[in-house]
């Protein structure tokens, strides 16, 4: 049986099998082990779990379309979900009264909790309503053996069961393997839009886990209906024209409520790589909360990478930005705020060396996507990295009229790049020049950073 919604229904309806419902078979003769009190508090010295990134990749994520079973005999499919905001918490395995807890419970960081955890959502759920957001429990058991818990708890909510694995799999969720099960990593994602606002995890303690999501929905509150976007192209000295005014012309054409604008530290001239300059909009004080922010490229990346303000500004706006992203080389200045750690990325081919050596994965293609972070190759890929960008705020439609408004229709008059025949001898000549020409002399432009010079294996 191949279909995931089929085999979920027909697990659920049926009820069977100790794997779906939890349990393994008591040895004969065995002692009995002591019964689990799921209402008590939770015991001190619980090992604490840590971040290993297994969630880095999921802010910015479609909610994949997956119907999922809930305790209220209906199926739900979160992308379909009409509130501003939808707060899911998923959570490994409620204990029940009847029933000693799994051997070595206690001792798995994280593992333990998930009755104080559903009972905080179920106490603060009038509040998490009051601040717009609906809220679901999620977890790989049954349903019948879900509902057991949310009758016994007076649930408000619903709690929806993914035994398939459909829903962990689609969006790469962290999990573990117990007994014979797999059972998700404890963590809570903030939906809206059908796209993963916020994800917590990893969660510790989680008897305290609703109040710490209250504390976050109301220091962020939903933007209003109709409430302006502003994408943030960011300008710093030496730029290449091109990785700007390519993405700025495309979102330039995006429809309300999106508004594209430049922001630099200072609203003054700024040279660019083509003797043009370019003056910045608006200042970075004055566009602190960016719904999406995209940094170009070119030679000034490198001062980009230790410039105070700049990388400040990053590190501040890009948290709470829907969309972050780059063009060619601009890709090493998001890498120098911290924004690249363990995610795939692309810049300009002749740097992709630096790029990994700031901690991405880099990848060879025209633009690049993980989760919320859009980065795209050298120079021209900033125009396919925006058109797509286009497609994914809006919708296809619209994104083919603003590439057929620039006529954007490319055919080199020297055909495609044969990748093949581009070696390191050509990867040395590109470098003499732009960025590589600045990286020569990175030493004196990052000497404030001798962190950033060591991950770039360039004696300080």
């Amino acid at each position: 049986m191949k279909d995931p919604t089929r085999r979920s229904f027909l697990q659920a309806v049926a009820g069977v099998g100790f794997w779906a419902m939890g349990k393994t078979p008591e040895r004969a003769g065995a002692q009995a082990p002591p019964k689990f009190d799921p209402s008590a508090p939770l015991p001190p010295n619980l090992p604490v779990p840590v971040d290993d990134g297994a969630c880095n990749h999921l802010p910015g994520l479609a909610v994949p379309s997956i119907k999922l079973r809930s305790t209220r005999d209906r199926w739900v499919d979160l992308a379909a979900v009409s509130d501003s905001r939808v707060v899911v918490y998923c959570y490994p395995r409620t204990g029940r009264p009847d029933e000693p807890l799994l051997p070595g419970w206690d001792a798995i960081p994280g593992a333990r909790g998930c009755t104080p955890e559903t009972c905080g959502f179920r106490d603060h759920h009038r509040e998490l309503q009051q601040l717009g957001a609906e809220v679901f429990g999620f977890s790989t058991q049954t349903t019948e053996y879900q509902k057991e818990m949310a009758e016994r708890l007076h649930l408000p909510f619903e709690v929806l069961s993914d035994a398939d694995l459909a829903f962990v799999h689609a969006l790469r969720l962290p999990t573990f393997d117990i007994q014979g099960m797999t059972l998700v990593k404890r963590l809570t994602l903030v939906l809206s839009g059908r796209r993963i606002e916020k994800v917590f995890y990893p969660v510790f303690p989680p008897d305290t886990h609703a109040a710490e999501v209250i504390e976050w929905l109301r220091a962020h509150p939903a933007e209003a209906a109709g409430a302006e976007k502003v994408i943030a192209l960011v300008a710093f000295p030496e730029l290449t024209l091109l990785d700007l005014v390519g993405p700025l012309q495309v979102l330039k054409g995006l429809p309300a409520p999106y508004r594209t604008v430049v922001v630099g530290e200072r609203r003054e001239p700024m040279a660019t790589d083509t003797g043009l300059t370019v003056t910045p909009e608006r200042t970075f004080a004055e566009v602190p909360r960016p719904f999406a922010v995209v940094v170009p490229g070119g030679p000034g990346s490198v001062a980009a990478m230790g410039n105070p303000a700049l990388q400040d500004y990053l590190r501040s706006a890009a948290p709470g930005a829907e969309v972050v992203g780059s063009v060619c080389t601009g890709a090493l200045v998001l890498g120098a705020a911290g924004l690249l750690d363990g995610r795939r990325a692309t810049t300009h081919w002749a740097y992709s060396r630096e790029l990994e050596r700031l901690g991405a994965h880099y990848v060879r293609e025209r633009w690049v996507e993980d989760g919320k972070l859009v980065t795209a190759g050298g120079v021209s890929a900033g125009i396919d990295m925006a058109l797509a960008l286009a497609a994914r705020l809006t919708d296809r439609a619209t994104a083919q009229r603003i590439q057929l408004g620039i006529e954007y229709d490319p055919h080199p008059p020297q055909g495609a790049i044969d990748w093949s025949r581009v070696g390191d001898a050509e990867r040395e000549r590109q470098r003499q020049g732009g960025t590589g020409r600045r990286l020569k002399d990175a030493a004196q432009l990052l000497a404030d950073r001798p962190d950033l010079l060591r991950r770039l294996g360039i004696e300080p």
